[in-house]
């Protein structure tokens, strides 16, 4: 009996070298030959909404109550995204996100851009509608997001249901 544990146990710790050594890759949707393959963005972008400035595409999706909120990706073909920055670097108020607040936040965005500028409008079940106006500096760059030292966006927060303010 204890001859067939160690044989088995053998055979299993052999199957695990060997088997279990595997390298997973990224996923690329670009073929490279003018084609793509599904999905293009392998990852959890909810919601998500695009918008066309020039040549250049940029999008954005719910972040529910994960900070920072509202990615900002970037693509020149929409199959081939990088993640640019974030225009939220808190939620708020603040004082009710700081713990956990799981189905709630940042829902639906919707980005338009208009004489320099981008505008987010999101809806929070909770709060109400809300929008950012971010100023481009050096679009598809590192650098996407006018901001300060302190945050992405300044944040005026106002009652359920009407606009506020990011500048």
């Amino acid at each position: 009996m204890v001859k067939m544990f160690f044989i088995l146990f053998g055979v299993l710790a052999f199957c695990q070298a060997v088997c279990g050594q595997s390298v997973s890759k990224v996923w690329v949707a670009d073929r490279k030959d003018g084609t793509y393959m599904n999905p293009v963005l392998h990852a959890d972008y909810s919601d998500p909404d695009v918008c066309a400035v020039g040549d250049d595409f940029y999008m954005t999706a719910s972040s529910f109550n994960c900070t920072p909120g509202l990615p900002i990706l970037h693509s020149k073909d929409l199959v081939n995204w990088k993640l640019v920055n974030y225009a939220l670097k808190t939620i708020e108020p603040e004082e009710f996100y700081n713990k956990p607040q799981h189905g709630k936040g940042v829902w639906a965005p919707s980005i338009r851009y208009h004489n320099g500028e981008f505008y987010i409008y999101w809806g929070d079940p909770d709060f109400g509608i809300f929008n950012a106006a971010l100023g481009a500096v050096g679009l598809g760059k590192s650098q996407f997001l006018r901001s300060s030292d302190t945050a992405l966006a300044s944040v005026i927060f106002t009652s359920a249901w009407k606009s506020i303010g990011y500048y």
